[in-house]
């Protein structure tokens, strides 16, 4: 039998098992040209509840600003890489062009560790255990998982709770540190029985966000440094001189920023009285006590106040208590002079009150003792204009009327955000987004729960009326094609 080419490529089976074949061939060719270009395009979505993977506006708002290239480094051993951390870092890269990021194995390429070491004589560093390093220029912050890129929660036993993600809060607070334009000038005033900070606390604002600190001794120095930015104050025992009082208020009154932690003091304290009433403040003396059972723990003098929303407050993560012991009332003035603003950054319940008598283990209200609520904390603004140029200027004070605040090696303390509360306070005097706030993340799974009605619908639609949809459709189409 002869073939007819001309009737075979006529025949409709030919024509439409024809049209089926380059419609598949079509298809296939789509589907490897969008899986070329999606393979080329860095595109990818995050679905996840809180957005686990994605940075902050804040963040993307400091990327904006950098006008050169930041190299984001991410030490771990191939096989090992923390996924959560990697795929945050990576985001980092893809938003900012001004951003490169590279993952280093430092089994691989040990030198390259070492190379970022403070002391690389000495095998005692924070180096070997980094995860992430942030570099600019010669500037450069390393951080590890266990101190910087988690954060963890504790119980009332020092033993964690839970932790969450902190990745994002670190990376882009070292971009700001690395990249600032200047490195601030904290004096610490010494000469009263002041106290120092403590060791954790110095070092993380010299090596963590490049502050020089300085020590001033107004009796023997005279006069307080001018590269000062911010002048700390930190529980002093003893009460100023005539002298050292004016030199301080000269600084203030020349629209410097101060950190006062008062209320170790045992003896009046008449000239660092007068500095306080400048501004409108008295800072009591009675010990505040708790009688509300949820903003206090273990003894009412240890007390947990409420913070209130403002700038000085905007690092403090809401899900940790201030903790304050033998904390005592900041009083504002009835009459402010003009420019000074006194805001109460946290406040004692109604319940609260305070004495000036010594307590028993009972710690009972008596007759004499004074109705809180009160403000062991606030700042303090004061308004003007300067005299060489008339621009806007302002003295930023934050004040604590409680010598305990500041409390470094204590579990028990340091599960709290005493700490945070003193640098988002530095952040706040000197008026500048220097350590930026993202709350850390917990990977949350969403789930929906459904009804019985609804799960049986839903059960009927996938078990029955899908499968019966599909045999409906093959069974129409194969009866149309055999009568081609």
């Amino acid at each position: 039998m002869k073939l007819n080419i001309k009737e075979s490529l006529s025949d409709k089976k030919f024509r439409y098992g024809g049209i089926s074949t380059l419609l598949v061939a079509v298809l296939i060719v789509v589907v490897i040209v969008i899986n070329l270009v999606i393979s080329y395009v860095p595109l990818s979505v995050d679905t996840t509840a809180n957005k686990y993977y994605t940075i902050s506006s804040k963040t993307q708002g400091v990327l904006d600003k950098l006008k050169d290239t930041v190299h984001i480094y991410g030490l771990y051993e191939i096989g090992y890489e923390n996924a959560d951390v990697v795929r945050l870092l990576e985001r980092y890269d893809e938003a900012s062009d001004k951003i490169e990021y590279k993952t280093v194995d430092p089994v691989v390429n040990p030198q390259f560790t070492i190379d970022f070491m403070e002391d690389k004589n000495s095998p005692d560093t924070r180096a070997y255990a980094t995860n992430v390093i942030v570099s600019y220029g010669d500037r450069f912050k390393v951080l590890t998982e266990a101190e910087d890129l988690y954060r963890h929660t504790y119980d009332e036993s020092g033993e964690i709770a839970a932790s969450t993600l902190n990745v994002e809060q670190a990376v882009t607070n070292a971009i700001v540190s690395v990249t600032a334009q200047k490195n601030y000038t904290i004096t610490m005033l010494s000469g009263h029985g002041e106290m120092r900070l403590p060791e954790d606390y110095e070092d993380k604002l010299e090596k963590t966000y490049f502050y020089d600190l300085e020590w001033c001794d107004l009796k023997n120095d005279g006069f307080i440094p001018a590269e000062t930015d911010i002048l700390i104050v930190n529980q002093p025992m003893y009460d100023l001189m005539d002298d050292e009082k004016e030199e301080i208020m000269k600084y203030l009154q020349g629209y410097g920023d101060a950190i006062f932690i008062m209320g170790r003091a045992t003896a009046d304290t008449p000239n660092f009285d007068e500095v306080m009433n400048y501004y409108g403040i008295r800072l009591g003396k009675e010990v505040i006590y708790e009688e509300d059972s949820s903003m206090w723990f273990q003894v009412k003098n240890a007390i947990m106040p409420e913070y209130k929303i403002h700038s000085a407050t905007l690092d403090v993560f809401a899900s940790e208590e201030l903790m304050l012991v033998n904390a005592k009332p900041i009083k504002t003035n009835a009459v402010l002079k003009t420019g000074v603003t006194v805001t109460e950054l946290c406040h004692t319940s109604d319940k609260s009150w305070a004495s000036l008598k010594f307590k028993d283990a009972m710690m009972q209200k008596e007759d004499g003792d004074i109705d809180g609520p009160f403000a062991p904390i606030v700042g303090i603004t004061d308004s003007g204009f300067s005299m060489s140029d008339s621009t806007a200027v302002e003295t930023r004070l934050f004040v604590v009327n409680c010598a305990q605040f500041l409390v470094s090696g204590d579990v028990a303390l340091n599960i709290y955000s005493n700490d945070d509360f003193f640098f988002s306070a530095i952040s706040w005097v000197l008026n500048e987004d220097s350590l930026i706030t993202i709350v850390p993340k917990t990977n949350v799974v969403a789930t929906h729960t459904m009804s019985n009605l609804a799960l049986y619908v839903v059960s009927v639609i996938i078990g029955i009326v899908i499968p019966v949809g599909i045999l409906a459709t093959g069974l129409t189409v194969y009866l149309k094609r055999r009568h081609l």
